[in-house]
């Protein structure tokens, strides 16, 4: 009875387009200038450009490290963020925090043509920090910031797919 329950859930489920989280989306309509993409960072090696590279492989996207190869540029323009301190105890020791992280992207052709100009996305988290496990929350504090990358690159790639379905839209009409 229970698998019959079950098996009638994940039907409803999948019937409504329920996705599991982090899960790919093979619809990702992307111009043909992504086609192999360079990703131009002032710091390749942070959160955003890591996971920007990622999920662009997840879809089928070429990622290069040479700009010569490239068919497109997807530019992380400007990248910030910032921590505050939303709340101390009563001895002035931070309790909860705030994260947030801002990105500016643009996408250009090989030839210089700007597929889409500059746009700029962001996402906040708070979280509280538990005094008794600095290092349990200083590990939860990057897992964070993981997810708000990720969260940023999914905002950029749905930004693109739109204002690029939208061109096309255009040139057919």
């Amino acid at each position: 009875m229970k698998k019959v329950i079950l098996l009638g859930v994940l039907i409803a489920l999948q019937g409504c387009g329920f996705k599991m989280r982090g899960s790919v989306d093979q619809e990702l309509h992307i111009p043909a200038a992504m086609k192999v993409t360079f990703v131009k960072s002032a710091d390749p090696f942070g959160f955003l450009s890591k996971e920007m590279k990622k999920v662009l492989a997840l879809y089928g996207i070429e990622v290069t490290d040479d700009r010569k190869l490239a068919t497109g540029v997807l530019e992380l323009v400007d990248e910030r963020q910032r921590r505050r301190v939303l709340s101390v105890d009563g001895q002035s020791r931070e309790q909860e925090f705030e994260l947030f992280m801002e990105a500016t992207f643009k996408l250009v052709s090989k030839n210089g043509f700007e597929i889409v100009g500059e746009e700029t996305v962001s996402v906040e988290r708070n979280y509280l920090f538990d005094k008794t496990d600095p290092l349990g929350k200083g590990n939860e504090e990057k897992v964070i910031q993981r997810e708000m990358a990720r969260n940023l690159v999914g905002r950029m790639l749905r930004i693109i797919r739109a204002k690029t379905a939208a061109m096309e839209t255009q040139k057919a009409s």
